[in-house]
């Protein structure tokens, strides 16, 4: 059984010395790494020859060699790949779907190409469409009964709308009359 990366007694002397990948990571023309850091989840590398860093997730991590040589070498579980600023593993499973019982096994001439998988969202049902719409409508309709009801209304509209100005037909005679003047 592997023992986890931060509890190798070879982590502080891998921080020290540099080290290789074995299988070396596909990719990557220098096969010399120093540690630079550990964390519960990946240990992050740096090239000896680019001085490139890369982040291995430590599933991925093997063991590392006890012999005493110039340079050390770490195990990876997987072959790796480098390609446009990401590792991935080198060899990706392909889903082939059972065939059905009675059709005649055909075997392809290449193997089939990789096609990402996703799951398509469920339509909205057609019910709340209507629903959506026809409230956005009654706003709508609110509003504007609101804006041709209220004090922004056209001079149209409130020549038949508006109350009469002169509430009282006659001013009271203790109400002293100011003489508009003309500017």
């Amino acid at each position: 059984m592997r023992s986890p990366l931060h509890a190798w007694p070879e982590v502080p002397e891998l921080a020290r010395r540099s080290f290789r990948f074995s299988p070396p990571i596909a990719g990557i023309a220098v096969n010399e790494w120093a540690l630079r850091r550990v964390t519960d989840d990946e240990a992050v590398v740096r090239n000896a020859g680019t001085q490139q860093e890369l982040s291995i997730p430590r599933r991925l991590i093997g063991d590392v060699t006890r012999l005493e040589e110039p340079v050390r070498v770490v195990a990876l579980l997987k072959r790796l790949e480098y390609s446009e600023g990401i590792i991935r593993p080198a060899n990706r499973a392909v889903i082939e779907m059972p065939a059905a019982v009675d059709a005649p096994r055909v075997r392809a001439a290449h193997p089939a190409e990789v096609v990402a998988i996703r799951e398509l969202p469920e339509p909205t049902p057609r019910w709340r469409r209507y629903l959506r719409v026809s409230v956005a409508l009654g706003c709508l309709a609110c509003f504007i009964a609101v804006y041709v009801f209220r004090e922004g209304r056209s001079a149209r509209v409130r020549r038949f709308s508006a109350r009469p100005s002169r509430l009282v037909p006659d001013p009271p005679a203790s109400i002293q009359l100011i003489p508009l003047q003309k500017r």
